[in-house]
């Protein structure tokens, strides 16, 4: 396992620049459901079976109601024929107390319609399921937590640690009670999952990453199905979208268009500014005629645009490159965080002794690999801060030649783009904050990697002794042998005697 994860970090890098915007999306009917009119007059959903207390609705499915000991469940039709998919789950998970129970799963299984104790589903199942688990069972103080189990049929489910170390990844995130819908968007793509999700703070999607599993096998053909229970606590379960959308490669053509589409939009948007532009142009000459007498004369494109725009255009291209690499480190830092958990939880559970050497591991070299892991850790957070400190850098500069055009602007007037600086100003502080959070994110990180968690050699297993009955049996043996060895030596000794 350890050496798994050492894996994972030689080649989380390589293969996260592959995602779902380089493929065409299909959107699957058969196999989504969403409101409104979500049920028919029969109460059943389209192309989908629901089973135990789950209740339909127009706008969303109860999965299970807010009573305790209740489990329920809808399960597609039809197998599911593709081994690329993106999948977009909108639900809510709300009750009155401060703790829920139990949880909502999303599975992708070989058998459909088979209840069981494991939310509602049966154990050792054969496929995916991702967990929203709102139920402390181990009393570690971490739930509500979201993580994903893809069994091959002979893993049962551990109910007293939530499926914690049986878990391919997950994230730590307040699902319950929620503002709005919270969205997970699930891809399996190239035998790598992807997690991400967006709590339901706002009604903007704001979506972030979860956990990226590498080696992950989920067969075709398998069915689709959405499960809840209840326990001593009970939560209303309630999904309100779920959109499934298969992957296809994008084609040549397919390719040409999109950039087509992409250069039409720009210039849609080119001409929607500018027609917005002459509009307020026109007002201000009729607000102000003796100021608009003396404003040059040019085409629209250069009053709009302004006499600074190349620069002003160089200053966006950059600040948008920074941005799209914020971006990205944002998500490779989740990733990070993600595999250090599971580092932590794994030490954690060797120092109590329940971890058990892995494929004819033993501790010592378990321990060499989490010292190699925490190094090469380490050294990918200094390359990140530097990067960090170059894009500041940058900013700087570009900074500066905000103030040079500001300096410009107010020599030039106010009609020929005086708004760039405005923009500007508004992008430089939006990136400056951007830079923070990572950098935060970035101290964190290393906080963690100078204090390790402590390890302990598992103690020697002491030798097994035998019974107290076994023991006075033993001793009893003994002493007859003894008494009989004595009282026979005792009359041939007496025999001998008579003789003389």
């Amino acid at each position: 396992m350890f050496l798994k994860v050492l894996f994972c970090f030689l080649c989380v890098f390589v293969t996260f620049c592959t995602s779902a915007d380089d493929y065409r999306l299909r959107y699957e009917f058969k196999y989504s459901f969403k409101g409104p009119n979500l049920m028919q007059a029969d109460k059943s959903i389209p192309f989908w079976n629901h089973t135990g207390d789950t209740v339909p609705g127009d706008e969303q499915v109860r999965i299970v109601p807010s009573l305790r000991g209740k489990k329920g469940g809808v399960w597609s039709k039809y197998e599911f024929p593709y081994d690329k998919w993106e999948i977009d789950l909108h639900f809510r998970i709300h009750g009155r107390g401060k703790v829920g129970a139990d949880g909502l799963v999303l599975w992708l299984v070989e058998k459909p319609n088979q209840p069981g104790p494991v939310f509602g589903y049966m154990d050792q199942w054969k496929g995916m399921g991702l967990f929203f688990d709102s139920f402390d069972n181990d009393g570690r103080s971490n739930n509500p937590y979201v993580y994903t189990i893809v069994n091959d049929g002979e893993i049962s489910y551990s109910h007293a640690t939530d499926g914690i170390e049986q878990k391919n990844g997950g994230c730590l995130r307040d699902f319950r009670n929620r503002p709005y819908p919270v969205k997970a968007r699930l891809t399996y793509l190239n035998h790598v999952l992807t997690l991400k999700i967006d709590s339901g703070n706002t009604d903007v999607e704001d979506y972030e990453v979860c956990f990226y599993a590498e080696n992950v096998m989920i067969p075709k053909n398998y069915y689709f199905g959405i499960t809840a229970a209840t326990g001593g606590l009970a939560d209303d379960h309630d999904v309100l979208k779920f959109l499934v959308r298969s992957l296809h490669e994008k084609t040549p053509d397919e390719l040409k268009d999109a950039a087509t589409e992409q250069k039409l939009k720009l210039q849609e948007e080119y001409e929607k500014n500018l027609k917005e532009f002459e509009k307020d142009q026109a007002s201000f000459k009729e607000q102000h005629p003796d100021m608009a007498k003396q404003e040059p004369q040019g085409h629209a494109d250069d009053l709009f645009e302004g006499g600074t725009s190349p620069e002003l255009t160089a200053i966006f291209e950059v600040q948008s490159e920074i941005k799209r690499q914020i971006m990205k480190m944002v998500d490779l830092m989740a990733i990070l965080e993600g595999k250090q958990s599971d580092i932590i939880d794994k030490l954690g559970s060797s120092t109590t002794g329940t971890m058990q050497p892995v494929d004819g591991i033993n501790t010592l070299d378990q321990v060499k690999v989490v010292q190699e892991t925490q190094k090469m850790t380490f050294e990918v957070v200094e390359n990140m801060k530097n990067d960090v400190q170059f894009l500041r850098s940058t900013l700087l500069t570009v900074s500066q030649s905000i103030s040079q055009l500001s300096a410009l602007k107010e020599v030039g007037g106010n009609n020929a783009g005086g708004g760039g600086n405005y923009e500007s100003n508004k992008q430089f502080r939006a990136v400056q904050q951007q830079l923070d959070a990572v950098e935060n994110r970035l101290v964190g990180i290393q906080n963690k990697q100078n204090k390790p968690p402590q390890l302990m050699c598992p103690e020697p297993e002491m030798p097994s002794c035998i019974s107290m009955g076994m023991f006075m049996l033993v001793a009893i043996t003994q002493v007859v042998a003894i008494v009989l060895y004595h009282t026979c030596k005792s009359s041939r000794e007496d025999a001998a005697k008579k003789f003389f």
